[in-house]
């Protein structure tokens, strides 16, 4: 028990520290596997044994089963190869909480043990088996590293766990052992090879963190050395490419890059040394921040905040700091615990700057205004641009195909949740408005 709670706060720690919900499964399942150890050892730590603690301990089975789906969901990248199952795979988790949960509350008013244990045995354990033998059938058609290591970890619980309610349900007086000695050993090699696993996981997700931390050292450092040595261009634009390459991994609009690059240029030849690292390292920490959230279908809002705010920097410098940009967040607001599609607001606040503002030869002024009406949090997007219908410029298609990933993501998103994220856009000569409908979460939702 002690291994899988150490096990647990690991996976814990690691949620915390990256956001992946296969760590928060992980440490949830762990857990309440500890609980149901506890509970099925009661007599080691002289807790007396009655209705409610031998009920309890076949529910706390129905609840780690439920848990130990959705971790087997994320550990082999499920929804990722097949994305139209999230809402089968959550009516199902209900469906095992639901049933398991309402016999859990009649068999303790009629004290019945004997009931669940039927139950539990002809209903919820089927069920089980079912899920699990079409999740593994999916997932053989799929090239998936991570079932090398899951595959012989299910297949080891299955076995022994299912020895130990046989002998639980018939014993066998020629066996020595418990039967519940048999889970135990099911448990302890398929803890170890998840956990063998998820290190492997884990070490795959720094290496390319690490990686890409390294280009973008290596080429800042290469720039800011050519540009203190008066390099010629040729070279200069060798370093600048391998930023290019590292952009366009992180998934960022092509002609944005251009316009940087050039940007970054136009700096360099003008002999402005610091505006030009100035300038690169804040399109380093945007590329971060977009290498960061690459895999990732949905970011909190507050994260989302951050990477637009270093957008707007980088585009109000190309515009020689003529652009006056309000930030104004409700205080009521709990920015982490809201969800939104990851990179979404980027195109939205592009279309402001460069279909309208870029235009406006006054002041040019763009506000984003966030706060919560009823159950939903507006996310406002407002400014004092010229729009024109007509444009059809390169720069506009590019607009256009951002708009359509973003509108993708939406959809994406709003086909996977019950509650939906509603935005348009009102763009005129005089000015445009842009805005965002998004559900806010009755209380701390985990988006899964």
């Amino acid at each position: 028990m002690a291994v899988l709670f150490v096990y647990g706060c690991i996976s814990m720690a690691l949620f915390f520290t990256s956001r992946r919900n296969l760590f928060l499964f992980y440490s949830l399942y762990l857990f309440l596997l500890s609980i149901y150890i506890f509970d099925k050892n009661s007599y080691t730590f002289q807790i007396p044994a009655n209705t409610f603690t031998k009920i309890f301990n076949w529910y706390i089975q129905v609840i780690y089963h439920v848990a130990y789906i959705w971790f087997s969901v994320s550990f082999v990248n499920y929804l990722t190869h097949y994305p139209g199952h999230r809402k089968v795979i959550k009516q199902y988790s209900y469906i095992l909480l639901g049933l398991g949960s309402i016999m859990f509350v009649y068999t303790l008013i009629t004290a019945n043990v004997d009931l669940y244990i039927d139950y539990f045995t002809y209903i919820h354990v089927p069920l089980i088996i079912l899920g699990i033998i079409y999740g593994i059938y999916k997932t053989l058609l799929v090239k998936e590293p991570m079932t090398s290591f899951y595959f012989p970890g299910l297949i080891s619980y299955i076995i022994f766990s299912l020895s130990a309610l046989y002998l639980t349900l018939y014993p066998d007086p020629s066996i020595t052992f418990e039967p519940i000695s048999y889970l135990y050993i099911g448990i302890l090699i398929e803890t170890s090879l998840f956990a063998i696993g998820i290190g492997y996981y884990t070490q795959q997700i720094y290496s390319k963190s690490l990686l890409v931390e390294k280009e973008l050292n290596t080429a800042q450092n290469e720039l800011r050395e050519k540009l203190r040595l008066q390099l010629d261009q040729t070279e200069l634009e060798n370093t600048i490419n391998k930023l290019k390459i590292n952009s366009l991994q992180g998934q960022m609009n092509s002609h944005f890059i251009f316009n940087i690059l050039n940007s970054i240029k136009t700096f360099i030849a003008e002999n402005n040394q610091e505006a030009a690292i100035n300038f690169l390292n804040k399109y380093a920490k945007l590329v971060r921040e977009y290498l960061k959230g690459s895999d990732l279908e949905t970011n909190d809002l507050e994260d989302e905040i951050n990477t637009v705010k270093l957008y707007v920097e980088l585009e109000n410098m190309r515009l020689n700091n003529s652009l006056d940009f309000k930030l104004n967040i409700s205080e009521e607001l709990n920015l982490r615990s809201i969800k939104i599609p990851t990179h979404v607001l980027i195109p939205f606040i592009e279309n402001s700057i460069w279909k309208g503002l870029f235009r406006q030869k006054e002041q040019k002024f763009l506000s984003l205004d966030i706060r919560k009406e009823n159950n939903m949090v507006v996310i406002r997007i407002e400014d004092n641009g010229i729009y024109s219908a007509q444009e059809s410029s390169r720069n506009n298609l590019n607009l256009v195909k951002s708009m359509q990933v973003a509108e993708k993501k939406i959809d994406t998103f709003n086909k996977s949740n019950e509650d939906k994220i509603s935005y348009y856009h009102e763009l005129k000569e005089d000015g445009g408005i842009q805005k965002l409908e998004v559900p806010i979460p009755s209380s701390f939702k985990i988006q899964i």
